[in-house]
């Protein structure tokens, strides 16, 4: 018996595999494409930002004694409030390389533990501890509620 040998040229398994390829790569970016798609939109708006245009600023800094005592601004641009639940934190460095990784609570220059809110445009009287501190002292504040957004520094002399 005589058989014929029939295969497929090589030229024409190549085409089929790019095909085959072709196909394969066109059902995995469609379904990527989907996949991120929905991933997206049921992420809703967790990009919304309560703190969006928040700010601070601080003037008038003076030291006296062991305390740094300076005045902090609410220069929010949309009419945000920094609730009187909000901690302020101070972070203090000086000339002589001094730096302290702790955070500072940030006080009323009453004393007082920070307990009011601020509104826009609003002024409050503040301070922080600066005891073993020397020369030009330099106080970084931040919000604890609005952190990337509200933070002011203020060098004292």
């Amino acid at each position: 018996m005589k058989f014929k040998k029939k295969a497929v040229s090589p030229l024409i398994a190549t085409i089929l595999l790019i095909v085959v390829a072709v196909i394969l790569v066109t059902i995995v970016l469609t379904w990527g494409k989907n996949f991120a798609s929905d991933s997206l939109a049921s992420a809703g708006d967790i990009g919304v930002d309560s703190c969006s245009g928040s700010s601070i600023v601080l003037s008038n800094c003076q030291i006296s004694g062991t305390d740094a005592i300076f005045t902090v601004r609410n220069n929010s641009s949309n009419d945000y409030t920094f609730p009187s639940t909000d901690v302020f934190q101070a972070f203090v460095t000086d000339d002589e390389g001094n730096s302290y990784d702790l955070e500072r609570d940030l006080n009323t220059s009453a004393g007082a533990t920070w307990a009011v809110a601020l509104s826009p445009g609003q002024n409050q009287g503040a301070k922080v501890d600066v005891d073993g501190f020397t020369g030009n002292i330099k106080i970084k504040v931040r919000s604890m509620t609005c952190p990337n957004d509200a933070m002011a520094e203020i060098v004292c002399r």
